[in-house]
C-alpha cells in the first residue's frame, strides 16, 4: 500500500499534544490502530494523488474520534497550498465546536505556533499564515452554507443529522468539495439509533457498493470503492456477536486509555440497546426502544397464538396522524393467563387514504361477528365519527385519548406482558417492525410512554417508523387488564 500515513503520524507526534486526560501535554503519538486508520485514509495512487475523497469512520464512543479528526484537519490546514479552507460541521454548532476546540489546543507550545494564529475565542477561525488557510466552525443551518469552496470538511456525529436543515448542510458540504483538487470529506460517527437516517442510508449504500474486507475478529470492516473515491472504516461488534463477550468489548474499543473497568461499568449501568450502540457501535432499531427484539421474539408461538372463533377478545384501533396507516389489534386470554394477540395493519396507497376509515369500520364489525368482542379502545381525535357509527351497531367503544394519563399505564402494561412472556404472537414481521420501532418517551413526571420515533432527517422513510400496531396493542392490553383484572374500573369513558 502506498500511503502518506507515516508522514501524517510524524506530523501528529512532532507537532501536536494531547489536551485532555491522563496524557495531557504529552506528544500525540498515534496508537497502532490509529496508524492503520490514517494509513488507509491517506492512500495514494501511482501518480501520488489521494485515493479517497470521502471517508466514513465509525467508532464507539470514547475512542478519540474528535481529537484524531482535529489533528487531520490541522494536517490539511498546514500542508495544503491552495489557501485551504477547512470546515468543522455537525448537527449543531456546539457539536461542531468540539473538533475545532481540540484543534485549537493541540499545537500550543509546539513548532506550529510560528505558522498558526489562534484567536482568543476557541470557536473563531484558526489561521495559517504561510498559505492563507483557515480552519473554522460552521453553523448547522444548511441553507446558509451553499457557495463554499472546501479543501477538507470534517463532519462530526453524522448519526445526529435528522432534520431537513441538517441534511441540507451535509449535501452543501459534499457538493462543495468538487471545487478543490484532492479535497476530502471526513465523516466521524457512532452508529445511529436506526438506519432510517442519513447515516443509515449512506452506510447501507457503502456496504452494497464497496469491496469489503473484515479483520480476523470481525470487529473492523474496511470498504473501498475506487471509482467513487470512497472509503469506509467501521469498528463495531458483528450483529451476531455475544453482547456479554468481554474480549469483544475490547476488540471494539481499541483505545488503550479506555480501561476495561469503565466498559464493565457502562455495561451494568446503561440499557443494553444503548450499550450496543455507543460502546459496541452496533446498529439498533432505537436507542430509546421500548421493546427489545429478543424480548418480542421470545413470545413468538404461532400455534398457541391462534384465536378461535367465539373467543373473548378485546380490540383497539390506532389511526395514523395523516390517516395514511392504521392498525387494529385484538387480544384474547388463554387458560394459562397468557394473552394471544393478532394485528391487522393497513398502509394504503395515498389515493386510498379517504377510504381507510370505512375499511377499518368494516374490520371491527367483522371482529364483532367472529368473536365475543368485549370492547374496542380508540382515540377520538381520528376515530370519533367511526366510533359513533360502531356504537350505534351495539359495539362497546372505549374512548382512550392518547395522553399521558392513559398511555403511561398502557405502555408499562405492554412492556410487562412482553418481558414476562405473558403474551404470544404469530411472528408477523410487519407487526414486529411496528413493535420494535416504538420508543420510550420520558414524560414530565419521570415516567415513560410509547411514542413514535423522531423523524429520520425530516421524513419517515420506511416501516421502521410505523408504530400504529404497538400503540393499538398497548391500548388493547389496557382494556383487557382494566376489565378483567381491575373489575371494570375503566380509566376511560365508554359508549
Amino acid at each position: 500500500m502506498r500511503t502518506l500515513g507515516p508522514a501524517v503520524a510524524e506530523f501528529f507526534a512532532g507537532n501536536l499534544c494531547h489536551t485532555k486526560g491522563t496524557s495531557i501535554g504529552q506528544p500525540f503519538v498515534l496508537e497502532l490502530w490509529q496508524r492503520e486508520i490514517v494509513d488507509l485514509m491517506y492512500e495514494i495512487d501511482d501518480n501520488g494523488r489521494r485515493k479517497w475523497r470521502s471517508v466514513l469512520l465509525g467508532l464507539p464512543r470514547g475512542n478519540g474520534k474528535s481529537p484524531l479528526a482535529a489533528g487531520i484537519g490541522l494536517f490539511e490546514l498546514i500542508t495544503r497550498s491552495d489557501a485551504p479552507d477547512i470546515y468543522c460541521a455537525a448537527a449543531s454548532r456546539d457539536q461542531a465546536s468540539i473538533v475545532h476546540e481540540f484543534a485549537h489546543g493541540m499545537p500550543r507550545g509546539g513548532p506550529l505556533v510560528d505558522f498558526l494564529h489562534f484567536p482568543k475565542s476557541r470557536t473563531s477561525a484558526i489561521a495559517c499564515t504561510h498559505n492563507n488557510g483557515r480552519m473554522r466552525v460552521l453553523s448547522a443551518d444548511g441553507d446558509l452554507q451553499h457557495g463554499l469552496s472546501i479543501s477538507a470538511a470534517i463532519i462530526d456525529e453524522l448519526h445526529a443529522f435528522k432534520t431537513n436543515k441538517q441534511e441540507e448542510l451535509f449535501f452543501a458540504l459534499v457538493t462543495a468539495t468538487q471545487k478543490r483538487e484532492e479535497s476530502v470529506t471526513l465523516m466521524i460517527t457512532t452508529a445511529g439509533a436506526n438506519k432510517a437516517s442519513l447515516l443509515g442510508e449512506k452506510y447501507d449504500a457503502m456496504i452494497k457498493t464497496h469491496k469489503l474486507k473484515h479483520n480476523a475478529d470481525g470487529c473492523m470492516v474496511i470498504g473501498k470503492n475506487e471509482d467513487a473515491g470512497s472509503l469506509l472504516i467501521w469498528i463495531a461488534a458483528p450483529d451476531s456477536a455475544d453482547v456479554s463477550d468481554r474480549a469483544l468489548w475490547r476488540a471494539c474499543n481499541p483505545a488503550t486509555w479506555l480501561p476495561m473497568s469503565e466498559i464493565e461499568r457502562l455495561a451494568s449501568e446503561v440499557p443494553e440497546s444503548v450499550f450496543r450502540r455507543l460502546v459496541l457501535n452496533q446498529w439498533v432499531l432505537g436507542a430509546d426502544a421500548a421493546i427489545q427484539p429478543a424480548s418480542w421474539d421470545a413470545c413468538n408461538n404461532p400455534e398457541e397464538a391462534h384465536i378461535e372463533a367465539n373467543a373473548d377478545v378485546w380490540a383497539a384501533v390506532d389511526i395514523g396522524e395523516k390517516r395514511d396507516t392504521s392498525a387494529i389489534v385484538i387480544v384474547s386470554p388463554t387458560a394459562t393467563g397468557k394473552l394471544r394477540v393478532a394485528a391487522t395493519i393497513y398502509n394504503p396507497a395515498r389515493e386510498n387514504v379517504r377510504t381507510l376509515l370505512p375499511v377499518v369500520e368494516a374490520e371491527v364489525r367483522r371482529l364483532a361477528s367472529t368473536y365475543l368482542l368485549r370492547g374496542v379502545g380508540f382515540d377520538p381525535w381520528q376515530f370519533r365519527r367511526s366510533a359513533e357509527l360502531l356504537a350505534a351497531d351495539g359495539i362497546r367503544m372505549i374512548e382512550v385519548p392518547q395522553v399521558e394519563k392513559h398511555m403511561v399505564p398502557a405502555s408499562q402494561g405492554l412492556h410487562d406482558y412482553i418481558e414476562q412472556q405473558k403474551l404470544v404472537h404469530n411472528g408477523d414481521m410487519t407487526f414486529r417492525q411496528h413493535i420494535l420501532a416504538a420508543e420510550a418517551k420520558q414524560t414530565s413526571r419521570g415516567s415513560w410512554r410509547l411514542a413514535k420515533p423522531l423523524q429520520a432527517h425530516g421524513r419517515r422513510t420506511d416501516e421502521l417508523q410505523k408504530v400504529d400496531a404497538a400503540i393499538a396493542l398497548a391500548m388493547a392490553i389496557a382494556a383487557y387488564t382494566y376489565d378483567e383484572v381491575a373489575g371494570g374500573d375503566l380509566w376511560a369513558s365508554q359508549w
